[in-house]
């Protein structure tokens, strides 16, 4: 149950045991898309 602190991405992982770099990547690259627009949304409402 220590788990629910941690991202529901990372949780997965570890339940699963799975490690397909190519998922990984994809997801980060869209972890850092998200941010970059939550960045600019940011920036757009100052």
């Amino acid at each position: 149950m220590k788990t629910k602190t941690q991202p529901i991405t990372n949780k997965v992982v570890i339940d699963t045991g799975v490690f397909d770099r190519e998922l990984l990547e994809r997801a980060c690259r869209e972890i850092k898309a998200n941010k970059e627009k939550l960045n600019s949304k940011k920036t757009v409402k100052r």
